[in-house]
């Protein structure tokens, strides 16, 4: 790995240590995800195989929240395929916390925007990159940070990728965030 590519990380990293110090809440997340690998709309990075997703989630403000997450190919080569995601997202039924220490929607659903960096043939040497933008639409959001978990339901994405000039889908079955750190829960 190149300097330059320390020093991409090493910001990424300091900019999502930054915001989180300044967020409401903050959340481990965890999840499926999947890459059509054939057809037209076939991802251009992703091979076939598992995929699974993990990261964190923090709120900006009652309506927004930022987030990072590693997607690593589990089959057939764990961890030879990854990508690195940052997105912002908004909340589209109604606030995430509730700013009087009651609970927010249980039900909600989310649009996210983002960036993604993609990392192919990690472990063979011959390491190819790719940069990614893309939007995600979650229809079924269920939990928020006042219950101490929220599990993202059915998202599907659209992303553009730069190297190749192609879009593809995605898509995340279930993604499960657990809070560690919450708006104070007031009587």
């Amino acid at each position: 790995m190149s300097l330059r590519r320390y020093r991409r990380l090493a910001l990424i990293a300091a900019l999502f240590l930054a915001a989180v110090a300044w967020s409401q809440d903050l959340a481990l997340t965890a999840g499926t995800f999947a890459f059509p690998n054939s057809g037209s709309w076939a991802s251009p990075f992703a091979g076939a195989g598992t995929y699974a997703q993990a990261g964190f989630i923090h709120g900006v403000t009652p309506e927004i929240e930022a987030g990072t997450s590693v997607i690593a190919r589990l089959t057939p080569e764990p961890l030879d395929e990854l990508i690195v995601e940052e997105h912002l997202g908004i909340s589209l039924f109604g606030a995430r916390v509730s700013r009087k220490g009651m609970p927010a929607l249980y039900i909600n659903a989310l649009l996210d925007l983002g960036l993604a960096f993609g990392f192919e043939n990690v472990f063979s040497g011959d390491s190819l990159q790719s940069r990614y933008l893309f939007a995600r639409f979650t229809p079924l959001a269920l939990g928020n940070s006042y219950y101490g978990r929220r599990d993202r339901m059915f998202s599907l994405g659209l992303l553009y990728d730069f190297e190749k000039q192609s879009p593809s889908f995605f898509l995340s079955i279930i993604a499960s965030d657990f809070f560690i750190a919450s708006p104070r829960k007031t009587p």
